[in-house]
């Protein structure tokens, strides 16, 4: 009669151990499922980020041309102001 209960006993707790290992794993899901989520946009960024950059790399450096009007236009465009102020006085 005590070997029965023993092995009773025994059966009880490897059950309740299997019921234990299986609420673990699926809090274990639970948990891997939210990291998975609350990670997802800057895994998306990261992946943006890569693809962007990887078609970047092909390309030259960006130059800027810039050019100083010459001073003949200006000296031509007060000529052209000077004369309409006289002009208009006289």
């Amino acid at each position: 009669m005590q070997n029965l209960a023993q092995q009773q006993i025994s059966g009880l707790g490897r059950l309740g151990g299997v019921q234990q290992a299986q609420s673990q794993a699926v809090l274990d899901a639970q948990r891997q499922a939210a990291q998975t989520q609350a990670y997802e946009p800057y895994q998306r960024l990261g992946t943006y980020g890569s693809g962007v950059a990887s078609l970047i790399s092909g390309y030259p450096g960006s130059t800027q041309v810039t050019q100083t009007p010459k001073l003949v236009h200006y000296k031509q465009l007060l000529e052209l102001v000077q004369d309409l102020l006289v002009s208009t006085v006289d």
